[in-house]
C-alpha cells in the first residue's frame, strides 16, 4: 500500500468515523430534544413551513443548544472530509476520463458541501430566531439547501458505484 493510498483511508476511516459519531450520538440526540421530530439535516426530501415550525416548537432549549454548538461544529468538520473523501474516489476511479469531465464530476460533492454549510447557516437562523418571526421563504430556503445537498451527494455516490462497477466487472470477468 503507497503513503497515497494510505492517506485516503485514514481520510476515509475518520469520515466514517465522524458521520457514525453523528449517526449514533448526536443527530438522535436532537431528535430526542424534539420530541422524536427529525433534525433539519436528516430530511433528504426538506421540509414544509408547518413541519420546520412543529420541530422548531418541540425542540427544546437544552437540544437547540446542542444542534448550534455541538452537531454543526461535527459537521462543519464532516463537510469538508466528506467532500474530499468522494472528490478523490471519483478522480482516482475515473483515471482516464478527460480533464474537463473529471474536474464536473469531482466538483460534484464540493456543490454538496457548499450547499451543506449554507444549510447549517441558514438552520441557525432558524434555530436562533423567534418562532413568530421566521418567515416562510427563510424556512423554504433552508430546505432547498437541504434538498440541493442531497441531491449532490447522492449524484456523487451514484457516479462512484458506476466507477466501482467499471473498476471490478473488467472483460474477462464474469459476474456470478
Amino acid at each position: 500500500m503507497t503513503l497515497s493510498n494510505s492517506a485516503y483511508w485514514v481520510l476515509f476511516s475518520t469520515t466514517l468515523a465522524l458521520y457514525l459519531t453523528m449517526a449514533i450520538w448526536s443527530v438522535p440526540q436532537i431528535s430526542t430534544a424534539a420530541s422524536g421530530l427529525a433534525a433539519f439535516d436528516m430530511r433528504p426530501l426538506g421540509y414544509s413551513e408547518t413541519a420546520a415550525r412543529e420541530f422548531l416548537a418541540a425542540l427544546n432549549e437544552q437540544g437547540r443548544d446542542f444542534y448550534l454548538n455541538i452537531q454543526h461544529r461535527i459537521d462543519l468538520v464532516f463537510i469538508g472530509l466528506l467532500a474530499l473523501t468522494l472528490g478523490i474516489a471519483i478522480y482516482f476511479l475515473f483515471p482516464t476520463a478527460p480533464g474537463i469531465v473529471n474536474a464536473m464530476l469531482i466538483l460534484l460533492p464540493f456543490m454538496a458541501a457548499l450547499f451543506d454549510y449554507v444549510e447549517n447557516s441558514r438552520v441557525a437562523v432558524l434555530l436562533t430566531s423567534n418562532l413568530e418571526s421566521i418567515t416562510a421563504q427563510q424556512i423554504a430556503a433552508a430546505s432547498q439547501a437541504t434538498v440541493l445537498k442531497f441531491g449532490f451527494i447522492a449524484v456523487s455516490m451514484g457516479i462512484i458505484l458506476v466507477g466501482l462497477g467499471f473498476k471490478f466487472n473488467k472483460p474477462g470477468r464474469e459476474i456470478t
